[in-house]
Formats: structure tokens, sequence, C-alpha cells
């Protein structure tokens, strides 16, 4: 069972966020229909009237049904799935399968109204919670990269989750330093949603982050089928050779 779990989540790695939303059969909850009411006021008259209706299903069990088209990276699911018939993973490949879990963990979040959200805050905290599932799925998504990507206790998470994440994704210098800080912006955003109780985030930035996290793990699946990293410092000994290398 543990492997058919880390099988699931690892596929939901390479497949599009509209087709995660499944697990085993018996692990969901039974459906539930949800309705939500938005009321508008209006203050010249004083009348309360509902504005919008939303209908969701919570839980909805169903066959998944996919097909090659809808794996995005065929190189990456079939080293995935080679790893995945070892007997033992490396130290390494148990992180890397805890950045997969709670990748999938974020995934496994949906929220049906969020076509209906603004781009903006409402600038009062308080109405921002109709931003909740974002923030909820942000945290995860941090988690899954920090549990990755940083290697010892008391490392300065920001500078290097940052750092490692440029270095991964992009070549150029120039490149780097711009992803490198809109990451620490991101992360900043993370930090009030956990410090301060805060749960805006914009979709853009969500999806963002949420394309960043998947192409690190891809990059990292497909790195450690080069490199065969045992552990955590093998994977900092590559950071550190590519950066003071350049």
């Amino acid at each position: 069972m543990t492997k058919i779990n880390l099988a699931i989540n690892a596929l939901k790695l390479f497949i599009s966020r509209n087709l995660s939303q499944f697990k085993i059969k018996g692990t969901m909850q039974e459906n539930i229909t949800r309705v939500s009411y938005l009321y508008s006021y209006n203050n010249e008259n004083d009348n309360v009237k509902i504005s919008n209706i939303l209908s969701e299903t919570i839980g909805q069990i169903h066959p998944v049904r996919l097909k090659k088209t809808d794996i995005n990276e065929i190189e990456g699911i079939k080293i995935l799935s080679d790893m995945l018939k070892k007997n033992k993973f490396s130290q390494f490949e148990q992180q890397l399968l805890l950045g997969i879990i709670w990748f999938s963990e974020a995934l496994s979040i949906y929220d049906h109204s969020e076509k209906y959200l603004p781009n903006e805050s409402t600038n009062y905290k308080t109405d921002d919670f109709i931003f909740f599932k974002f923030s909820e799925m942000t945290t995860k998504l941090f988690t899954s990269l920090e549990s990755i990507l940083i290697v010892k206790e008391g490392e300065p998470i920001r500078e290097n989750l940052s750092e490692r994440i440029a270095i991964l994704l992009q070549d150029n210098y120039d490149e780097r330093i711009k992803l490198k800080k809109k990451i620490k912006n991101l992360y900043d955003n993370r930090s009030k949603i956990i410090h301060s109780g805060d749960f805006f985030i914009s979709k853009n930035e969500f999806y963002e982050l949420l394309g960043i996290n998947r192409n690190v793990l891809i990059k990292l699946v497909k790195l450690n089928n080069k490199y065969e990293f045992k552990n955590m410092i093998d994977l900092e000994t590559y950071f550190n050779k590519i950066k003071y290398d350049n």
C-alpha cells in the first residue's frame, strides 16, 4: 500500500492540476454537496440580496482515466517508476519522495470557487479569508521545497532556498538573480501566512509557485538519475560546485 501511495503522489507531479483530484478509493471522504451564497449590500436602500450561488461537490469519487497525452514528462515518470521499484531508497531519495508527497498534498486541495476570486487583496485581512485555500496550498508547496532543498538545521532558509531554486531552473546569471528575487518575495508571502495569519496570495503568484515547485522536483528526479546522490550532503556539494565554479 505504501508503494501504491507513493506512485499516486509521484504521478501527480507529471499531470495538470485539474486532473490531480484523486486518491486510493476509501481514503477520500464521502460526497458532500456544499452551497455558498454570495450577498451584495445596497447602501442607498439598505437592501441585501443574493448576487450569486455556488455549488460544489466535496470528496467526489470517480474513476480517473489518464491518456498518454495527459502526462507531461515521460522521461521523468519513467525514472521515478524505476526508483519506486527499489527495495531500499537512499537518504536523498527519501527526501525527494517527501517533497513529492507535500507537492501532491498541495494539489489535493481544490477550491471550485477560485475562478471567481479577484486578483487583488480585499485590503481587509478578515475578508481575505476567501483566499484561504491558496494560502493553505502555498504553505504546503514551500514545505515541499524546503524538505528537498534545505540540507542542515540553522541554514538561512530564505536565502539558500531562493538561490538553489535559481541554480536548478536557470543557467543564465541575470535570470538566476531575477528568479532568486521572485522566490524571496513569494517566501515573504508564505511567512506572512504562517506568522501573521494573513490569507492573501494572488492567483498569479500561486500558479507561479506551483510551476516552480513542479519544475524543481522534476529537475531533481533527473539529476539524481544522473549523479545518484546518496544523501543531502551530496546535493549541497552539487550546488556549491555550480555556485563557485561559475
